[in-house]
C-alpha cells in the first residue's frame, strides 16, 4: 500500500502526470518489483481520500494481516524526527503490532541533500 496525503489535483486521475499515476509507478518500480523478482506475491492498492494512519489500519484488517511493516524515513529534514509522522502515529494508534523498518544509508543521504 501507497500512503501519503497529495496537496490537490488538478488533472485527472488517468493522466500520466497526476499523483496517482504518480504513486503506481513509484510503488511498482522502486518497491514491488524488487519483491515480485523474488518470487513473493504482492497484491497492491492505493487508498484515498483517508488519512494515510487508517488507510493503513484499514488496508490490514481487510487482507486479514496481523502486523503493519512501515518505512521510517521522516521527510520533515529534522534530524530528530526521521522517524516520520505516520510510522509515530501507527505505533500510537493501531492494536497491531508495528515493524519499523528504517531507510537505507543512500535513502538517508538523498533526504539530506533534499531537506
Amino acid at each position: 500500500m501507497y500512503s501519503f496525503e497529495p496537496l490537490a489535483e488538478w488533472v485527472p486521475e488517468s493522466d500520466p502526470r497526476s499523483w496517482h499515476r504518480a504513486a503506481e509507478h513509484q510503488m511498482e518500480s522502486e518497491w514491488v518489483a524488487p519483491l515480485r523478482a523474488a518470487g513473493v506475491a504482492v497484491r497492491t492498492r492505493i487508498i484515498t481520500d483517508i488519512h494515510p494512519v487508517a488507510a493503513s489500519a484499514k488496508a490490514v484488517d481487510d487482507e486479514g494481516g496481523g502486523l503493519l511493516v512501515v518505512g521510517t524515513r521522516g521527510l520533515s529534514g529534522v534530524v530528530g524526527l526521521r522517524l516520520g509522522r505516520v510510522p509515530i502515529q501507527l505505533v500510537h494508534h493501531t492494536q497491531l503490532p508495528v515493524v519499523l523498518v528504517p531507510a537505507t544509508v543512500s535513502d538517508q543521504s538523498s533526504s539530506d541533500s533534499t531537506s
